[in-house]
């Protein structure tokens, strides 16, 4: 057996379904995931069909695949994707209303044909009301949405994916296989691209980063669930070691009344994407994770954690959360408590040990392998042709 399994991966033929569109050129959020594994697929050397887009769009494609079926073509597997949305609502209210139920139906279809079907279910913040930020009926009506998407699941499907496996106990379903399968990583070359920009905005007057002999990175959203004040705090406390906080600019905008009196010359602000991220991986010893550690975070696996050790940056998290967890099973960081002292004594050593950030570092480049993209899509792959 190869690294890659026994299975003739360019002999499968794959169906990738999501219910909405990707936009390929510039993904965020949750369209990189499905993007990603859709990538990952094609990179093993699967053949695969794609069902995606408007409702219209869908239906010419499973009529298609339909017909495929019916001149005699064996497709191994779908795999399947769910929106933020419940998935009558993933492209709209008016595509529901015009295409009612097109996806459940492909999935019956799928069923009949004995076509295996794996879903990766991506989120299920519905169940907590604090972060379903919407009027009382819409709630209401979204709750029996997403509630009907499950009991089709369960009939349906012969895997669910979810982020971790803390994340089942949420369901309030049964189901016969559940298997985690977290976001993936990429493996970069040893020469990474570095790229300047001028978009670098920087809140303090003094910032003469030679003075900095640690520097910890942070890149991904604020406000809310993404609460930085301990982390900055904690570090404009020591001048010797450097933050540099990478968020959207409208987002740092609302935030700042939050963080203007935390700010120290080593707390520098940035508003990049894309490529000119890599210069600040390049600069960075550690990335952070460090968060509030809510319910939610008990089985949600944030793609930013892979991204992080896809540059092969140690983490700092916060214990008993499903990145806490994965981190400290995989010996690629430090997981800690949710609080200052905590946080100062761990940067403190530190900077005084260097050997342990090379120690991690060379964990990282030890696991990676195991959590690219395309060991995700070779999971499925093994787990739906066995």
């Amino acid at each position: 057996m190869d690294n890659k399994g026994d299975i003739n991966l360019k002999n499968l033929n794959v169906i990738f379904h999501i219910p909405w569109k990707l936009i390929t050129s510039a993904p965020s959020g949750s369209q990189i995931r499905p993007l990603r594994m859709l990538e990952a697929f094609k990179s093993l050397g699967c053949k695969v069909d794609v069902i995606m887009g408007s409702g219209a769009e869908r239906l010419r494609q499973i009529n298609l695949i339909k017909q495929n079926v019916k001149k005699g073509k064996k497709y191994d597997f779908v795999y399947s994707e769910s929106s933020s949305y419940p998935t009558s609502l993933a492209y709209g209210v008016k595509d529901a209303v015009k295409y009612p139920f097109l996806d459940f139906r492909f999935f019956v279809f799928c069923k009949k044909n004995n076509i295996p079907i794996g879903l990766f279910y991506r989120d299920i913040y519905w169940r907590f009301p604090e972060l379903l930020d919407r009027p009382f009926a819409k709630k209401l009506v979204l709750n029996i949405m997403y509630r009907l998407d499950l009991v089709v699941y369960q009939k349906y499907l012969d895997v669910l994916y979810l982020p971790s496996d803390k994340m089942a106990k949420y369901l309030a379903f049964h189901f016969p296989v559940i298997k985690p399968l977290p976001p993936g990583a990429f493996m970069y070359p040893s020469s990474r691209p570095v790229t300047t920009t001028n978009n670098n905005t920087n809140n303090n007057k003094n910032n003469n980063k030679n003075t900095f002999i640690f520097n910890v990175l942070y890149v991904g959203g604020i406000g809310n669930l993404y609460d930085l004040r301990k982390l900055v705090k904690v570090i404009g406390e020591i001048p010797i070691i450097s933050l540099t906080i990478c968020c959207r600019e409208n987002e740092w905008q609302n935030s700042l009344n939050d963080y203007e009196n935390l700010l120290k010359p080593n707390i520098n602000i940035v508003h990049l994407s894309g490529d000119d991220l890599f210069s600040l991986y390049e600069k960075a010893d550690v990335a952070s994770m460090f968060f509030e550690n809510v319910e939610y975070r008990d089985f949600a696996m944030p793609i930013k954690l892979f991204e992080y050790i896809s540059h092969c940056k140690p983490l700092i998290v916060t214990k008993g959360t499903a990145a806490g967890d994965f981190v400290e099973i995989n010996g690629i960081g430090w997981a800690i408590p949710y609080d200052e002292k905590s946080l100062l004594i761990l940067l403190n050593k530190l900077l005084n040990d260097r050997k342990e950030l090379e120690e991690k570092r060379n964990k990282i480049i030890e696991i990676l392998p195991l959590h690219t993209w395309e060991s995700r899509a070779l999971q499925v792959c093994q787990d739906l042709t066995y």
